[in-house]
């Protein structure tokens, strides 16, 4: 990893890292909305007697992982520039 003579992380694979774990706890929140919605789908239908809503999945999943990937944009990128800005008081 290039590093300034400070010894931190050039900014650009600070960039890269929000960018990556902004990419992976959105896919994460994704994986985790669409099981638990469909197991809730599917067991609301068993408990009723009918068929299961499906399409409902396919509308709630997908703005639920939108809503979830702001937000950790904004947290990790919260987390990274209060550790740079540490970084920069220890020198």
């Amino acid at each position: 990893m290039a590093r300034h003579s400070s010894g931190r992380p050039a900014w650009y694979f600070v960039a890269l890292r929000i960018a990556l774990l902004t990419f992976l706890f959105t896919l994460m929140a994704l994986a985790i909305t669409l099981f638990f919605s469909i197991l809730s789908v599917v067991l609301v239908g068993a408990v009723r007697g009918s068929n299961p809503n499906l399409p409902l999945v396919r509308v709630l999943a997908p703005r639920i992982a939108v809503v979830a990937g702001v937000v950790a944009l904004v947290a990790v990128s919260l987390f990274e520039l209060r550790g740079r800005r540490r970084s920069n008081l220890r020198l």
